[in-house]
């Protein structure tokens, strides 16, 4: 596979994917505004009559965007990002049209704040401080975390895996600890890996226990299923010194976790996903959650395990 086809094995949208699902997703509000602007854009473009080469600031902004997303859409992995350098162009002739369409009445401009605030805040503040809000603040909590004072007297660097699918925090850019070195793992998801379907995050998704026993374990293939520890020095992944993961793979591997010496200590919520309606008059929100996990004694080294470990 060639370069230029690697995209490819991140996911494919179909060609029209921005107009129907990007656009209006970056839009919002503004999408009407900014189909009317295309359309005058195409308009200007295909009118026969036309012997000049002259435009106005609204055809010109609205070719841009319409070149932009077209040349975008051939592409067949899409971003909601890829085109977000159209949004100040949308915002700039949607300002236009909406001068317009508004009545000349002195209350227009409240009228507009209205509008505006009404349909963009609520969304703004949900998708600021709710939605999918761990990744980040569980760089946050690790940072405090390893600066604690069991943490700052071990002269060694420190261990943090990363136990989800890839890409799912930002790690390196949100993450510094002073004096401290970090040996951070996130599970393998490289384009050459996806091209065999040989991925630790896609087989970590589809069975966490099998993977994280082979990550962690070596595999005495009896009939009982033994596990026996790993010494560092054994095994190209160490044991951590703290772990992050999702709760809907924890169930299946809390145990493991808690044979491996790690002890939960936080929760971070994630993303919203229902509400419980209970004795309560209002909903009970329910968030997926991010847990955090560290050693018993702040020190891998002085991991213990039993002589084996058996599925239970």
């Amino acid at each position: 596979m060639s370069h230029s086809d690697k995209s490819k094995l991140y996911g494919t949208h179909s060609p029209g994917w921005y107009f129907v699902a990007g656009l209006p997703a970056l839009t919002g509000i503004l999408f009407p505004f900014a189909l009317i602007t295309i359309f005058v854009a195409i308009k200007a473009l295909v009118k026969k009559e036309r012997k000049d080469l002259s435009w106005n600031a609204v055809e010109m902004l609205g070719s841009i965007t319409f070149f932009y997303v077209v040349m975008h859409s051939f592409a067949a992995h899409k971003e909601f990002r890829f085109i977000l350098p159209i949004l100040p162009l949308v915002c700039v002739t949607s300002g236009n049209y909406i001068v317009q369409v508004l009545p000349l009445a002195k209350n227009r401009f409240r009228l507009v704040i209205a509008i505006f605030f009404l349909s963009n805040v609520p969304h703004l503040l949900f998708l600021a401080t709710v939605h999918q809000r761990a990744p980040v603040e569980v760089t946050e909590a690790i940072a405090k975390l390893v600066q604690h004072n069991d943490f700052v007297k071990q002269e060694k660097s420190l261990s943090i895996h990363f136990l989800m699918s890839c890409h799912s925090t930002p790690v390196f850019s949100h993450m510094y600890v002073e004096e401290r070195q970090l040996i951070i793992k996130i599970l393998d998801c490289s384009p050459d890996c996806r091209v065999s379907h040989s991925c630790e995050s896609n087989l970590f998704d589809d069975d966490p226990l099998s993977f994280l026993k082979k990550l962690y374990f070596s595999d005495q293939a009896d009939r009982n299923d033994m596990y026996t520890c790993i010494e560092p020095s054994q095994s190209g992944d160490t044991l951590p010194d703290v772990v992050a993961i999702f709760d809907d793979h924890t169930d299946k591997v809390y145990r493991l976790l808690s044979q491996m010496g790690l002890e939960k200590v936080g929760e971070l919520s994630h993303s919203l996903v229902g509400f419980q309606v209970g004795k309560n008059i209002l909903p009970a929100p329910i968030y997926s959650k991010m847990l955090l996990y560290k050693q018993e004694r702040f020190d891998s080294s002085a991991f213990r395990c039993k002589n084996h470990y058996s599925e239970a």
